[in-house]
């Protein structure tokens, strides 16, 4: 059995930088092009083994399921398996990221679990045969087990990490989050996109030459998230959130998955914390954030 003390990880919030859907295969799965990146905004997850095979989920937020339909538990039951493992464990998590906001919270959860559990493993899983066991607990759950900023096709299982060079003089801009009150089930979300009939697409290039070559200046002026155009549509309160945060942001926002946070990148912590100020103004959740590129 491995070791037997705790072991804390973050969990980092995502936000989706470009979003297009580009398909849908003969499962229904629908297929992607997404290029994301983690922010600062986390939950810890704190993960104990012990010597029975049962895995128990406990946290801070009565929101969150501690049963099978947790993804730390489908993580932690399908590692455990895959290892032929003769122990279990206990996952507390103190939850910070928001529920159903587009923001990758619950994928993220899996992904760091999975993490916890191969630290302490012995041996440890190939990164490769951990990203299989993530894919298999949800689409987002492989970006969440690479580092910094990455392009994402398929269903969520082809991911490829990419450097972002940055100087003193091009620092990384500051994201701030407008968090609305209402939330968007994802399922409902893909519905609305195949009930469209004019579908908004666009192509990646431009945001990942400017990544790449280090332009971060250029960000907000290159992004793209296709559930925009249904989102807002269905959905007139977080639409209405759009058009109040547009208004105080110096770059335009954009909706985070599919919703329904929404996010702007912008050049500097004083322009960020200026942003939020104004709309914590007009009544809304706001909060500023690094980019972990």
């Amino acid at each position: 059995m491995p070791i037997m003390n705790p072991i804390t990880l973050p969990s980092y919030a995502k936000i989706n930088l470009f979003l297009d859907i580009v398909g849908v295969r003969e499962d229904g799965y629908h297929l992607l092009t997404m290029v994301n990146a983690k922010i600062a905004l986390h939950d810890s997850i704190t993960c104990t083994i012990h010597p029975t095979r049962t895995i128990k989920i406990s946290g801070s937020h009565s929101a969150v399921p501690f049963g099978r339909e947790n993804t730390m538990y489908q993580a932690a039951e399908l590692f455990l398996k895959q290892t032929h493992s003769r122990w279990g464990c206990s996952i507390f998590i103190e939850k910070h990221i928001p529920i159903g906001a587009g923001l990758g919270g619950g994928s993220s959860n899996a992904a760091t679990v999975l993490q916890a559990l191969n630290d302490v493993a012995d041996p440890h899983l190939p990164h490769a045969q951990l990203v299989m066991i993530g894919a298999a607990v949800g689409a987002d759950v492989p970006f969440f087990l690479h580092e910094g900023c990455c392009c994402v096709r398929g269903i969520g299982e082809q991911v490829m990490e990419f450097y972002v060079p940055r100087t003193v003089d091009h620092p990384l801009p500051s994201v701030v989050l407008c968090s609305p009150e209402e939330k968007v089930s994802t399922r409902e979300a893909y519905a609305l996109w195949d009930r469209m009939k004019r579908k908004a697409h666009a192509s990646p290039t431009r945001l990942l030459n400017a990544l790449m070559e280090g332009r971060l200046e250029e960000l907000h002026g290159h992004l793209f998230n296709a559930f925009e155009s249904v989102i807002y549509p269905a959905y007139p309160a977080i639409q209405k959130a759009y058009e109040d945060f547009k208004a105080v942001s110096p770059t335009v926002p954009l909706l985070s998955g599919s919703g329904s946070n929404i996010f702007s990148i912008v050049a500097d912590a004083p322009q960020a914390n200026e942003t939020v100020q104004r709309l914590r103004e007009k009544g809304y959740s706001a909060s500023a954030w690094d980019l972990r590129v």
